[in-house]
């Protein structure tokens, strides 16, 4: 594929993306009820109007209010990102949902851009339409979260940290941290892939000692360095350097609150959780009464790591059961008092799929894409780990995307190689 056809087929996926895009936010306009949004919306609004970064959510903190809203359980980077949205457009959610669209194509150009350099042109214009219609995706833009960027920012941060493993570097090590970085400021999860590759890059045997080194180097000081207002914040709001969300230890004793029960291998909902909470609260006379997020993530952490002690093998079973509601939803309609619909369905079988092709890219090329291969499975992990429902999968699905179409792309070329050395006039 020539360069000018290749322009040509990149614009003509962004388009398809757009349309495909605005479409869905047409027959699924967003609303306060959609998703996070609700939980994310205060915070947003806050920080535009001038009020701080604040917002009090009861049915995680039980004692927040008017005199304690300093949070830290959402993100900086989405919550700025659509402040700025808001200061443009207004207090429109339809203005949200057109920052999440852009967004979305940012991972469309990144995936096609990944695929092209390791399969071609038209494996990365297949990889680029999956990732158009991929559901999980579409149903995050009439929503306020920070998956899209999240995603965004591992998807970049992997493609330029496999694109200077290749060429050495300096730069392109230091960007790869700065958008990894702004993914992990986005979805805390995202600091798990990032020793996995520090490691990678240290094991590898094609370059001496000290290049290593210095690579490893350049990706930790410019991670750090966007990631250290985040922990100045933090540290001067509540006395410690908060490095990802205060949502973490609900997260943790919530999903792990059911590990004494027989029945513990399941989703936990909402409701269930707030009765776990409101449980702990009537049990902890420790408490005063006012603690703020910090320190109520702290009594979280210390109630699930007793209940982990108490039951870890329990614990293990629960956490590799997470697998099934992380990547295909399993349970999560039922933990919610409904049925899983046809839509659910297909949803399992897209996921499936996906993973699939990804298992045979990931034989076909092997070391070539470790660090796409290693940065799902640390996510994966870390994920399971506090809880599994499926649009926190979505983070990692373009680097499982760009494993299966570029390895499906490999074996198609290197079938049509042999083809052609095995009948020469084929073609002629």
């Amino acid at each position: 594929m020539t360069a000018r056809r290749g322009n040509h087929t990149f614009f003509g996926v962004l388009v398809a993306g757009l349309l495909i895009n605005s479409l869905w936010l047409l027959f699924h306009p967003p609303a306060l009820s959609s998703g996070e949004t609700s939980h994310w919306w205060p915070i947003i609004l806050n920080v535009e109007h001038g009020t701080g970064y604040a917002g009090c959510f009861p049915e995680y903190f039980p004692f927040c209010g008017e005199n304690n809203q300093i949070t830290a359980s959402r993100e900086p980077v989405p919550v700025f990102l659509f402040a700025g949205m808001v200061r443009l457009a207004g207090d429109s959610f339809r203005a949200a949902s057109v920052l999440e669209i852009l967004l979305n194509l940012g991972i469309t150009a990144v995936i096609f851009s990944f695929v092209r350099e390791f399969a071609g042109g038209h494996a990365a214009s297949l990889a680029a339409l999956l990732w158009i219609f991929y559901l999980p995706a579409l149903r995050l833009i009439p929503q306020v979260s920070g998956d899209l960027s999240g995603t965004l920012g591992l998807t970049a941060g992997i493609f330029l940290f496999t694109r200077a493993e290749i060429t050495g570097s300096r730069s392109g090590f230091a960007w790869a941290g700065v958008s990894l970085a702004l993914g992990a400021l986005s979805r805390s999860v995202v600091l798990a892939a990032v020793p996995i590759l520090a490691c990678g890059a240290l094991l590898r045997p094609s370059r001496p000692l000290r290049v290593k080194v210095r690579s490893i180097l350049f990706l930790s000081a410019s991670f750090v360095a966007i990631l250290l207002p985040w922990l100045v914040r933090n540290y001067r709001e509540f006395g410690t350097p908060v490095v990802s969300s205060t949502m973490t230890g609900y997260n943790l004793f919530r999903h792990n609150s059911i590990l004494p029960r027989r029945d513990f291998l399941r989703y936990v909902a909402g409701e269930e959780g707030g009765a776990a909470v409101a449980e702990l609260v009537a049990r902890r006379s420790d408490l005063r009464g006012n603690e703020n997020e910090v320190e109520m993530d702290r009594v979280y952490r210390e109630e699930a790591g007793a209940l982990i002690r108490a039951w870890p093998l329990r614990y293990l079973r629960l956490c590799v059961y997470r697998f099934l509601p992380l990547w295909f939803g399993w349970g999560v309609p039922e933990a919610y008092g409904t049925r899983p619909r046809l839509e659910d369905y297909l949803l399992m079988g897209e996921q499936a799929l996906l993973l699939a092709l990804a298992a045979g890219g990931l034989w076909r090329l092997r070391i070539r894409i470790w660090a796409l291969a290693g940065s799902v499975i640390a996510v994966s992990l870390a994920q399971m780990s506090v809880v599994g429902q499926m649009r926190y999968i979505v983070l990692v699905m373009p680097m499982v995307l760009v494993l299966g179409v570029a390895g499906l792309g490999s074996c198609i070329r290197n079938r049509r190689e042999t083809a052609e050395v095995i009948h020469p006039n084929l073609n002629g």
